[in-house]
């Protein structure tokens, strides 16, 4: 019988193998929260069983099911306020300081689903774009 930390340990790793998401033991409720249509859909008890399941790699449309409850697949302009507040306010001027000699900025976006938040950061910088002129950025 498995108790609830390795249960959490066994999903986070599954998660981190099978899609590259990082989840922090803080994020427990949200494999919680996520999973819990999951198992009711399927008459599960509770994570065990369905951890169960995964470590038999026997049904992979579970898994499949898993992976798709524990990622997010939304994506759009200025999504989650907070993040580009910090990338306007905080980033980007420091990455001005200390480019300020090669005028060239190099930035790069993992794990966008069809490039909102990389072109939110590009509308960010264009604002800007009277401290940027002759600046070269990628």
């Amino acid at each position: 019988m498995l108790n609830k930390d390795s249960e959490y340990e066994f999903l986070r790793e599954f998660i981190f193998k099978n899609a590259g998401v990082i989840l922090d033991k803080e994020k427990n409720y949200l494999i919680d929260s996520r999973l819990k249509p999951l198992l009711r859909k399927n008459s599960l008890n509770d994570l065990s069983c369905l951890v169960k399941i995964l470590e038999s790699a026997n049904n992979n449309d579970i898994a499949t099911h898993v992976i798709n409850a524990l990622t997010t697949h939304e994506t759009y302009f200025f999504r989650d306020k907070e993040p580009f507040r910090v990338i306007k306010e905080t980033i980007i001027p420091k990455l001005i300081e200390n480019r300020s000699k090669e005028k060239q900025l190099r930035i790069w976006s993992a794990a966008c689903s069809s490039g909102q938040e990389i072109y939110s950061t590009a509308m960010i910088i264009s604002e800007m774009g009277l401290h940027l002129k002759n600046w070269k950025i990628n």
